[in-house]
């Protein structure tokens, strides 16, 4: 549902407010520290942390990734207009595209230069085919290995808002009206606070780290 579209939305004729994840998808690739056994914990560890800390909210993971891989602004491009373009322009073709040669993509430098074990396992992911043939998904990265990569974050999202967040609200007592849209899930003003809480324990217990969040309507 286009969030363009998503204040139109109502529940029993009442605004709705959208709690979601800043910057969901590069935070995901937290998890995947977990895989890497060619680099010492102490290693693994020392980036893990450097790369978390984009996430800080006294700033914005895009701009700073952004500024980070030097992408120039356009003239009197502001903040918003810059995070904008770094995110659709560029972010999600490094994520999500084959791998990239670093000498032609600055993200894929900045991520080399920067945050090399994080890239190296992202690569392995995109040509390494760790699904078993006999999985729904194997037969859509057969001729593209890299979209494996895709499947991994979008079911670890999955994992983390329908069988933990989702789970968790309908678990209260008095569990309330909601909906998930990817990172973000939609509900009453009343309830934000607690979906916070709900949405910031599941990500820290399968992302080991912090996540931030943002509720807007």
């Amino acid at each position: 549902y286009a969030k363009d579209y998503r204040y139109l939305l109502r529940y029993k004729n009442r605004p709705l407010v959208q709690v979601d994840c800043s910057a969901c998808h590069p935070l995901l690739l937290l998890k995947h520290y977990d895989r890497v056994d060619k680099h010492s914990a102490e290693d693994v560890d020392k980036e893990a942390k450097k790369y978390h800390a984009l996430f800080d909210p006294r700033g914005d993971f895009y701009v700073k990734i952004g500024t980070l891989a030097e992408i120039d602004r356009k003239d009197n491009e502001a903040d918003a207009e810059y995070r904008k373009r770094i995110k659709n322009d560029y972010f999600y073709k490094f994520l999500y595209d084959r791998p990239k040669d670093p000498e032609k993509c600055r993200l894929t430098r900045a991520y080399q230069d920067n945050y090399g074990i994080l890239l190296e396992t992202i690569n392995d992911l995109k040509t390494r085919r760790i699904f078993a043939d006999d999985d729904p998904a194997h037969y859509k990265v057969t001729a593209k290995p890299h979209g494996q990569f895709s499947f991994i974050n979008f079911r670890l999202e999955g994992d983390i808002m329908i069988f933990g967040v989702a789970k968790d609200i309908l678990a209260l007592a008095r569990p309330f009206w909601f909906t998930t849209i990817h990172d973000c899930v939609i509900c009453q003003p009343k309830y934000a606070q607690k979906a916070t809480q709900i949405m910031a324990a599941n990500f820290k217990r399968v992302l080991g780290f912090r996540a931030y969040f943002k509720t807007t309507q």
